[in-house]
């Protein structure tokens, strides 16, 4: 979880690689894509997530998507991430 919200791909990658679970939550429901989506001035995270297959639909306790983490990111200025969690959240 530290390494999406910090933006360390290649953490991200080998505990991807290694543990597989994309969709992993904390105890409050928060995903790694809502961390990487939310914490970052770079969207390799979030892009590397999706590629990888995080389910954009999930929820946080407080309802939120990873769609609305990235909108309220005073960082994300990636067109592409915002399309793509857009896009994401209606599967």
């Amino acid at each position: 979880m530290l390494a999406a919200a910090f933006n360390d791909v290649g953490v991200v990658r080998y505990l991807l690689d290694v543990v597989g679970d994309v969709d992993a939550r904390d105890d409050q429901g928060v995903t790694l894509l809502m961390l990487a989506a939310g914490s970052n001035e770079s969207a390799e995270p979030v892009h590397l997530l999706l590629d990888r297959g995080a389910d954009g639909t999930l929820r946080d306790a407080l309802g939120k998507t990873a769609f609305d983490y990235y909108r309220e990111n005073w960082y994300a200025t990636d067109r592409d991430a915002f399309d793509r969690l857009h896009a994401a959240q209606g599967r």
